[in-house]
């Protein structure tokens, strides 16, 4: 048995049908704890939700007990609540949809087409409207706070929320709105604290999502993973943690504010899917000097045109991180880098090449450096007063310390102030230059 937090409160969307329904009747049982509520819709059937207990101004149900009940197609609770003989006005004061369970939930997920919140509920429960297929619309009232876990899971059909979202709204439970694959428009969260994992996966009508007001701290794994609609994300400078996969082949992704966020600290995951995944953002990305660590696969297949690490920022960057960036034409990398993985410049293939400026000779290099760059044109920028120390590390065995371009090794150009060419036929070339010319902050563009 479930508490609905008054049924009243919860849910009726305005339609023409629901409209027409001007109270609810109370029914007690004639025996045991449990009666009915029933109203009549502008169709003249009648409709009937069992299992019902009125109690201190809640209403409870037992779970399972209306799955399928009366071809409910509108809820609508915010229309008063009678007595059986229609002469006593219950008063309500509702504060959530109560919690089903995922195999019963409160409602009919048959017939349900539309629901509209009561202007007092405060929650929608766990698994509430889970699987209601034909459900199309949904009106949120203003002063809710929480939506709980897979409150609108599967719900294939829904198309509309209206207020998407109220600023009261507080927090979204994992899987909330997984697989609302119709639901679309741009979402407005001002008031948001928390994004449960995967909340919006596969809501591939999903356009937008703003949460820039909020004080959101983190987005979770796989949050919008593989909403191929979405376009446009702005996220609040409070985040410090974008987890893995949590973008994961947005593939309509162009616009990202900020890229990244001034106080993250985590980016994906050593392991598991990178957030970021084959996402065409674009523009110009700074990294928070809070963000040491770049994961793999981090920026592949992303439109950003340079990438800049400033001083006390990135001490590592994964294989694989720029991988088919192919507008990049700049990184920078200032900070005091501490290992690259091999690869993580692959297909970078920008006209006009790629310039990567080091500040630094990182402390781990692998052999392949520059791995599967075959014949990209690639330049890096080396500080002289670092050159006894790149060309120690390249003179140096075993073969895990020298550039390596198209599985053949090679040594540093004897050209100290000049641009020297690594491999003939090929355009991987490295400068020198004087560390009062040394790149910082400035975006190169």
């Amino acid at each position: 048995m479930r508490r609905l937090h008054s049924l009243l409160a919860l849910c009726a969307l305005a339609l023409p049908a629901a409209a027409s329904t001007t109270a609810w009747t109370y029914t007690p049982p004639a025996s045991g704890t449990k009666g009915t509520i029933s109203w009549t819709d502008s169709s003249g059937f009648e409709n009937i939700m069992n299992g019902a207990v009125l109690s201190d101004g809640l209403i409870t149900f037992a779970t399972g007990l209306n799955t399928g009940n009366a071809n409910l197609k509108n809820l609508d609770l915010t229309v008063p609540v009678y007595a059986a003989d229609g002469t006593t006005q219950y008063a309500f004061s509702p504060h959530a949809l109560g919690d089903a369970t995922a195999s019963g939930r409160v409602v009919s997920g048959a017939y349900l087409t539309n629901v509209v919140l009561h202007t007092d509920c405060k929650s929608v429960g766990r698994y509430a409207f889970k699987a209601c297929t034909a459900l199309v619309k949904v009106t949120l009232n203003d002063g809710l706070e929480v939506i709980h876990e897979d409150a609108f899971r599967d719900d294939t059909a829904l198309a509309t929320i209206d207020n998407f979202f109220p600023d009261s709204l507080k927090q979204i439970g994992v899987y909330a709105f997984n697989k609302c694959s119709a639901m679309s428009g741009s979402a407005v969260a001002n008031g948001l604290e928390r994004i449960g994992n995967r909340a919006f996966q596969y809501c591939s009508s999903l356009r937008g999502f703003d949460c820039g007001a909020s004080t959101l701290a983190q987005v979770e794994a796989a949050t919008f993973y593989k909403d191929t609609a979405l376009e446009s994300v702005v996220l609040p400078n409070t985040v410090t943690n974008i987890q893995t996969g949590a973008f994961w082949t947005c593939t309509s992704l162009t616009s990202f504010s900020p890229l990244l966020p001034p106080a993250l600290q985590t980016l994906g995951a050593s392991s598991g899917d990178p957030p970021f995944l084959d996402c065409p953002i674009e523009g110009h990305v700074v990294s928070p000097h809070t963000l040491t660590n770049l994961c793999p696969r981090a920026f592949r297949g992303a439109r950003i045109e340079t990438f800049t690490s400033p001083m006390k920022g990135l001490r590592s960057i994964g294989e694989y991180a720029f991988s088919g960036c192919t507008f990049l034409t700049n990184i920078v990398l200032s900070s005091d880098l501490e290992s690259l993985t091999g690869s993580w410049v692959k297909g970078t293939t920008a006209a006009g090449g790629v310039h990567v400026w080091f500040r630094n000779l990182p402390a781990s290099l692998p052999s392949n450096v520059w791995g599967e760059t075959k014949t990209q044109n690639i330049t890096a920028h080396l500080p002289l007063s670092k050159e006894a120390e790149w060309r120690e590390w390249v003179a140096s065995a075993p073969a895990g310390h020298t550039f390596t371009f198209n599985m053949q090794t090679e040594t540093l150009p004897e050209h100290p102030n000049d641009v020297g060419t690594w491999k003939a036929g090929y355009t991987q070339n490295v400068t020198w230059y004087k560390d009062s010319d040394a790149p910082t902050l400035v975006l190169i563009k």
